[in-house]
């Protein structure tokens, strides 16, 4: 799979594979629902995607989405034997997300990553646990406070923190 069909400019015409999303978190399910896992485990990670989109709702900070999807993608979810290319381009694409509403189009059936299934458990009790829900939104507002475009050290660490308490997973 090159990096082309990964992330194409256009559509290729196929109704059933093409699908335009609104939104990093939304970007995000389609990309679990496109990815090799148990039926079930998928089913609970998309329901808690949902969760997190509706809670940032309530919260009135969809803009907050790039985080949570970015910190998601990185703790959950590596790259298949010989496809780190693609990998990389999927998480530079999350890191380049900012609060605008940004449309992006998914034209392929799969990708070659593969999920962190302990990972992947821990965000599915997010839905049950919300004092680390809770935790993690004060962290994406730390995170997020002086833009999404500015980089320090401080803000690399409160992410590393975001993906932790998301995932359990660190850097």
């Amino acid at each position: 799979m090159s990096v082309a069909e990964v992330l194409p400019t256009a559509t290729t015409g196929h109704a059933t594979v093409g699908r335009t999303c609104a939104g990093p978190l939304e970007f995000l399910r389609a990309i679990v629902h496109r990815t090799p896992l148990n039926p079930s485990i998928k089913f609970e990670v998309m329901q808690t995607i949902e969760t997190l989109r509706d809670y940032l709702e309530v919260r009135e900070q969809p803009g907050l989405e790039y985080l949570f999807a970015a910190a998601l993608m990185e703790g959950c979810f590596a790259p298949m034997k010989n496809a780190e290319g693609v990998y990389s381009v999927l998480l530079s694409k999350f890191h380049g997300f900012d609060r605008r509403r940004q449309d992006m189009a998914i034209t392929t059936t799969s990708f070659p990553i593969e999920a962190r299934a302990a990972q992947l458990q821990r965000v599915v009790l997010l839905r049950h646990q919300r004092v680390n829900l809770i935790r993690a939104f004060h962290i994406a507002q730390a995170i997020d406070c002086d833009g999404p475009w500015t980089r320090s050290a401080e803000k690399d660490d409160l992410f590393t923190m975001l993906m932790k308490v998301l995932t359990g997973y660190s850097k």
